[in-house]
């Protein structure tokens, strides 16, 4: 139970991080983590070619392990 709870603020930390992303940076997480599309489908829905789909899913990604980070050490976590 303690596990689950745990594993609960985790998750709700993380979709907290995805939802305050910057909108092209989340609808790709979403679109990537959660739909299963291709970098490649992504860059058509989103109108950007497939290597700045691939540079904007790694700054995604920073700015989630930035998020995640900083809402670990803040007081109220």
């Amino acid at each position: 139970i303690e596990r689950r709870a745990e594993f609960q603020k985790i998750k709700a930390k993380v979709c907290d991080a995805i939802e305050s992303l910057p909108d092209k940076e989340r609808k790709l997480v979403k679109m990537y983590y959660f739909q299963n599309k291709t970098m490649e489908e992504i860059g058509n829905q989103l109108d950007l070619s497939k290597s700045w789909t691939s540079r904007l899913h790694a700054r995604a990604l920073d700015l989630l392990f930035k998020k995640v980070s900083n809402m670990n050490h803040s007081p109220l976590s």
